[in-house]
C-alpha cells in the first residue's frame, strides 16, 4: 500500500511540473513607473557674520586677515531664476562709549567667487540698507554651489575715538534686484 501511495505521489508531482514549466520560453516585461519630486533649493549659509576689528586708533585703517579672506558664504539655487546676493550692517556698531562713526567707515569687498555670475569686486562702503554683492548667471541657477569670500576694512576717521570696534552684518539671497 505504501508503494502504491508513493507511486501516485510521484506521478502527480511529475504531471504538475510537466504541465507548469519552471522556465517559460517567453519573457514577460512589465513597465515600471517611478516619480521623483525635486524640491526647489534657495539657500545661503554663512560661516561668520560677526566682524571684530579689535583695538583701532584714530585715523588708522585695519583690514581683517590682510591678504586672505575673513569669511565666506555659500549660495545655492536650482530654481532657474536670477538671484542676487546682498550685504548690510545689522544692529548697532559696537565701539567705545560715546563714539559715533558712520557705517561708511566700514568697507567690504569680494576677494573671490567661484560662480560665473557678476561680482562687485572693488572696496564698497557698508550701509544699513542691503547693497548688491553678486548677480547669478544661468549656470549658477541650476543647483551649483557658489562660494563668495569677503574681506573687511575699517577706516577710522582721524577725529573718531580710538578703541575696540565690531559689528554684525547680514547677507541676503533674493530674486529681487
Amino acid at each position: 500500500m505504501r508503494n502504491k501511495i508513493f507511486r501516485y505521489f510521484i506521478s502527480i508531482t511529475l504531471i504538475y511540473f510537466l504541465s507548469n514549466p519552471i522556465c517559460n520560453a517567453e519573457e514577460a516585461t512589465v513597465d515600471v513607473f517611478a516619480s521623483v519630486v525635486v524640491l526647489r533649493a534657495f539657500d545661503i549659509n554663512i560661516d561668520n557674520s560677526y566682524l571684530d576689528f579689535g583695538q583701532v586708533e584714530s585715523g588708522e585703517s585695519v583690514t581683517l586677515k590682510e591678504g586672505a579672506y575673513y569669511n565666506e558664504i555659500k549660495c545655492i539655487s536650482n530654481k532657474g531664476f536670477t538671484y542676487y546676493v546682498k550685504i548690510h550692517i545689522i544692529d548697532e556698531i559696537i565701539g567705545p562709549t560715546g563714539s559715533k562713526i558712520p557705517a561708511s567707515s566700514f568697507k567690504w569687498r569680494v576677494l573671490s567667487a567661484n560662480g560665473s555670475g557678476t561680482v562687485v569686486s572693488e572696496w564698497q562702503e557698508f550701509s544699513r540698507e542691503p547693497v548688491l554683492v553678486y548677480t547669478s548667471s544661468a549656470e549658477d541657477e541650476t543647483g551649483n554651489e557658489v562660494i563668495i569670500r569677503f574681506q573687511y576694512r575699517l577706516n577710522l576717521p582721524p577725529r573718531a575715538m580710538g578703541g575696540h570696534y565690531s559689528l554684525r552684518v547680514a547677507y541676503m539671497l533674493t530674486e529681487e534686484e
